[in-house]
């Protein structure tokens, strides 16, 4: 009996350590491409004041063997984020990976208790290079460039490990 105890506690402890929990807003199988989607829920990155209105967010998305980070921003302004421009992210070690948008998208409003605020994301697909700096490194600010100015974001120690994780859940 006490073997069986040991065995059951240390699966458990091996599950809590190396266990991921993946949370999905997407998991399902294409019905016209036969593609397979993942896309998880989204994790903050970084804010301002209250956070709000002014805060970036990602989300972790694989279609098939492509894997890509769909950012978001939410602001007090309207703004546009710019095909060429693009999402900076710098670790604690002191590098930066620069990623760029594909495309041009202009913030949508929405009103909330007479107050608005604007917001739109971005497709960002990864490579490999892109996936394992992201995976391996922990990210303490983001730069995302928009037409208005560079919001900056200063990213806390549990956001960073959030981002990890939920990169982890599309490898």
């Amino acid at each position: 009996m006490k073997k069986l105890g040991l065995i059951l506690l240390l699966i458990g402890s091996w599950a809590s350590i190396y266990g991921q929990d993946c949370k999905f807003n997407v998991d399902k199988v294409d019905d016209f491409t036969n593609h397979r989607i993942l896309e998880t829920k989204s994790k903050l990155l970084g804010k301002r004041g209250l956070g709000l209105y002014y805060n970036t967010y990602v989300v972790a998305k694989k279609i098939d063997s492509l894997r890509a980070i769909i950012i978001g921003l939410n602001d007090g302004d309207i703004f546009t984020l710019r095909e060429d421009s693009g999402v900076i992210f710098k670790f604690t070690n002191g590098e930066t990976l620069n990623l760029t948008f594909r495309k041009t998208v202009i913030a949508e409003h929405t009103t909330i208790n007479n107050i608005t605020f604007w917001h739109a994301t971005q497709f960002i697909p990864l490579t490999d290079s892109d996936f394992e700096k992201l995976t391996n490194n922990a990210v303490e600010k983001v730069r995302i460039q928009t037409t208005k100015s560079n919001e900056d974001f200063d990213v806390k120690e549990k956001d960073a490990k959030n981002l990890i994780s939920i990169l982890n859940c599309i490898k």
